[in-house]
């Protein structure tokens, strides 16, 4: 796995781990509650359950964040067209190519091929349910 994988696996346990010891405070704190009444430590418990909860939220809205910004894989596509007959050729961008360039003879007239068009579009990812 990419060290980028790693860190977020990582991440993630964090997170889960942090909900978990806050649910964890909560419920001490509620029960030595009502065990005990308000005391020092019922307080605690509670508040340091609700603290872990706000962080883990927290973290969670952040790394949502940062996961719809980042950006989307893309691709760069050469169209081609013929100078006499309008034949037209998309294909993958080259090092090297520029608009007006000429890359060689059309395949149907013999006319002169040139690069009209650069330009990049978003890869779809397929989704898997």
């Amino acid at each position: 796995m990419p060290k980028a994988t790693h860190i977020l696996a990582i991440f993630v346990v964090v997170v889960v781990l942090c909900l978990i010891f806050s649910l964890f405070s909560l419920t001490m704190g509620v029960a030595e509650f009502q065990r005990a009444g308000p005391n020092m430590g019922s307080l605690t418990w509670i508040l340091l359950g609700i603290i872990g909860l706000v962080t883990a939220l927290y973290a969670i809205g952040q790394l949502a964040t940062r996961i719809s910004k980042m950006p989307k894989p893309k691709r760069t596509i050469t169209v081609v067209r013929c100078a006499n007959c309008n034949f037209q050729e998309r294909r993958e961008f080259k090092r090297g190519d520029y608009v007006g360039k000429k890359v060689g003879k059309c395949v149907k007239c013999d006319g002169e091929l040139f690069i009209e068009l650069i330009y990049s579009e978003v890869i779809k990812r397929r989704r898997i349910i």
